[in-house]
């Protein structure tokens, strides 16, 4: 059995069956790939792409893990990993390093929607300076995990505090164009001393969400559903429609202004690519 129409035929995380090359040591043919229970995947890169690539398979959770700044978040960003998160069925947590950048009532306020919205899946931290970090290692607990965000944001230096040594190559920031350089160049997953797997990424700075349209788009942001239903007509698009009650809650400031400011970017861009 192997997947239909993806570009990413056999990734990592995925549970294969394969038969043992009896003449050559520690190589064999892969005969069965398993259905993947969970994922985390993309639109492969090209213009007018119509091909998923798969980056992980079969975890339980994504982190989603960027910086307070060098570099600086990016919501939108984070919006994006979050409808991803929910289409391959991981469970989503917000992973902020370098939080020693940036003062933290002021990432507490600038980030309060994501509070609300991810509840206790959200910790602050910073790794160089060991600040908060004691509690890391319970986010992955007899659990794997995959870590996924923009070059530079720590994500090899978070494995290596995880395993308690300098396994993985890690990198600084362009001074230049303050985005982190690449350092790891494949997905590889590692064993923890907790019962737990880790799997660290290549440096995401764009995600194009993979097989979405623009009428299941409003069900990813959970803050639209209490109002949603009160809005005049059943097929509002909540962008330009009179008396829609998502734009005036966000007028009314019940609705973060950044976050329906992604979703106005997405639906067009998939409007774009249809």
């Amino acid at each position: 059995m192997f997947p239909e129409n993806d570009g990413s035929l056999v990734v990592v995380g995925d549970l294969v069956e394969i038969i043992v090359d009896e003449v050559t040591p520690f190589t064999g043919k892969i005969v069965v790939i398993h259905p993947r229970k969970t994922k985390l995947s993309r639109t492969a890169a090209g213009k007018n792409s119509r091909i998923e690539q798969v980056i992980v398979a079969n975890v339980d959770q994504l982190i989603i893990m960027v910086a307070a700044d060098d570099p600086a978040y990016n919501t939108r960003f984070i919006d994006r990993m979050l409808i991803s998160a929910s289409k391959g069925d991981l469970e989503p947590i917000l992973f902020i390093n370098k939080c020693e950048l940036m003062p933290l009532d002021f990432l507490q306020e600038d980030l309060e929607e994501y509070f609300k919205l991810l509840k206790n899946n959200i910790h602050i931290f910073s790794l160089e300076k060991q600040l908060y970090c004691d509690s890391l290692l319970d986010f992955f607990t007899a659990k794997t995990t995959v870590v996924a965000g923009p070059s530079g944001v720590g994500k090899t230096t978070l494995v290596n505090f995880l395993l308690g040594s300098n396994v993985m190559k890690t990198g600084s920031t362009s001074k230049k164009w303050k985005k982190g350089k690449h350092t790891t160049s494949s997905v590889t997953l590692l064993p923890l001393p907790n019962n737990g797997y880790i799997v660290d990424t290549p440096g995401i700075r764009e995600l194009s969400i993979w097989s979405i349209d623009t009428e299941e788009l409003m069900y990813y942001f959970d803050e639209f559903e209490e109002v949603r239903h009160r809005c005049r007509f059943a097929t509002c698009t909540h962008r330009h429609e009179p008396d829609c009650a998502v734009i005036e809650a966000v007028e009314n400031g019940l609705i973060s202004e950044r976050r329906y400011a992604s979703y106005v970017i997405l639906f067009e861009e998939i409007e774009q690519k249809s």
